[in-house]
């Protein structure tokens, strides 16, 4: 039998997973031709965060040959401790039903808490359904942090 042990530091080198899902619910404005503002409020359950609240402020650039967004986040632990950082990724072609689908990723530069000096990179993936300037979308996560 062998038995392998880790360091702590080398557990903080490998980072700590975080994977979960969030539901928010979004409110969007044309700022210019093909360009759109969203805010997004939410709340979710992420693995080694606990439930949290999500804010978004992102921009959809429908311009292109692919839509693309690009915004920032804060995700709020019930204890208040906080992870912020931006968020860039794409959209897909919305369906006759009106839901889309996007995914891309958010990329954590700053905590407070318990989050002190995290960073990451956490893919996201999701599905969104717009009624005229409302909507509902949710996400899923997944990714490491570093601490």
């Amino acid at each position: 039998m062998t038995v392998t042990l880790t360091s702590s530091a080398a557990l903080a080198q490998d980072g700590m997973p975080i994977e979960g899902l969030l539901a928010v619910d979004f409110t969007a404005s044309q700022t210019s031709p093909g360009i759109f503002d969203f805010s997004a409020n939410g709340n979710g359950n992420l693995s080694n965060v606990g439930y949290m609240s999500f804010q978004l402020h992102k921009t959809i650039d429908f311009t292109g040959k692919a839509p693309t967004m690009v915004g920032t986040f804060t995700i709020t632990a019930e204890n208040g401790d906080t992870l912020t950082g931006t968020l860039a990724g794409t959209l897909g072609v919305p369906g006759s039903t009106g839901y889309n689908t996007f995914s891309g990723q958010i990329t954590v530069t700053a905590g407070t808490g318990r989050f002190q000096s995290a960073s990451g990179i956490v893919s996201f993936s999701g599905f969104s359904k717009n009624n005229s300037g409302t909507g509902n979308a949710v996400y899923s996560f997944k990714g490491v942090l570093h601490m």
